[in-house]
Parts: C-alpha cells; sequence; structure tokens
C-alpha cells in the first residue's frame, strides 16, 4: 500500500491508499548495454497478510520476467514458512533462480561459519528440488553505509560504516 499526496487524486491533506501487486523499475547497469528492469513483489510468508503471498505468487505465475531471484535472511532461513514458499516458487516459476542470502553483517566470525551456513543452505534448496542453486552472499545494509559519503551519514552509520570497512576486509567475508 502506498500513500500519496497529490493533487490529482483528491484533497491534498488527505493521503490516498493505493493497492498494488508488485513494484518495478529500471535503470542502466555497468553488467551489460540494455536496461535491467527489477519487480519487486511482497514477501511471501508475512502472516500478517495473506494477500502478499497470493499477490506474489501470481505475478511469479506470469512468467513475465527473466530471472527469479529470491532473497532469503542469512540468520533465519529454513523455517517452514520458507520452505513452503520456496517449493510454491519451484512449482510456478519456469525461468532461472538466483538466490541471495541478505544479512551477512550480523554474523560474528569468533561464533557463525557463513560457509557452513551457505553450506546449509544449499542443501535445503536441493531437498526442496532446485538443481545446482546459484546462492549470492550479500550485506544490504552494509553497501548502502560503504557507498555514501560520510557527510551524507549521521554519527552511529559513521561508526558502522568504519566497523564494517574493518570487518569486511577480514578473509572471513572474502567469499567468492
Amino acid at each position: 500500500t502506498i500513500y500519496a499526496k497529490d493533487g490529482k487524486y483528491g484533497d491534498m491533506d488527505k493521503p490516498r491508499k493505493f493497492e498494488f501487486d508488485s513494484i518495478s523499475f529500471s535503470f542502466q547497469s555497468s553488467l551489460c548495454d540494455v536496461p535491467i528492469c527489477l519487480i519487486d513483489t511482497p514477501g511471501v510468508n508475512n502472516s500478517e497478510d495473506i494477500k502478499h503471498s497470493t499477490k506474489t505468487y501470481s505475478v511469479i505465475e506470469k512468467n513475465d520476467y527473466d530471472l527469479l531471484l529470491y532473497i532469503s535472511n542469512a540468520k533465519y532461513f529454513d523455517t517452514s514458512d520458507e520452505r513452503i514458499a520456496l517449493s510454491t516458487i519451484l512449482t510456478k516459476c519456469k525461468k532461472p533462480f538466483l538466490f541471495a542470502l541478505n544479512q551477512l553483517d550480523s554474523f560474528d566470525p569468533e561464533q557463525d561459519s557463513i560457509s557452513e551456513m551457505l553450506e546449509k543452505y544449499r542443501k535445503m534448496l536441493v531437498e526442496i528440488g532446485f538443481r545446482k542453486p546459484n546462492i549470492i552472499p550479500v550485506s544490504g545494509y552494509a553497501k548502502l553505509l560503504l557507498d555514501k559519503p560520510d557527510s551524507e551519514l549521521g554519527e552511529t552509520d559513521i561508526l558502522n560504516k568504519k566497523y564494517f570497512e574493518q570487518i569486511f576486509s577480514m578473509p572471513y567475508f572474502d567469499l567468492p
């Protein structure tokens, strides 16, 4: 749901509620010469709103895309909800898959093993039926901070940026 203040949709002082199935945007990439279009659908495991999964599965069934990018939380993967979602996606999607495991910044090198977690995630995907899954470990929060100049960050974000610069220079985070 989007809340927008726009004169052509009524009183500017009263936000209007819009329902939509997905958001898409295109951009130029350094990876290729043609624009890339991303379609972002709601998460399928939101138990507070069953419409999220219905909308997402509807977009997936249309197969009007070139690749499905599935993003999982690296600290909380392999839940029963995620297995159901992945099994459903496997049967409905007729396109290639790419898996992103997000939130690597929450891993502690002294207590967690990213390589073990990636292997567990790969095994889970294979158990569900994905053959040779491509998994990309990522940290969206770290990338956001590392790309911004310090002048655009608050004090806490600057400390976090210095932390990420330090930990991502460690061999522990140097993943193929």
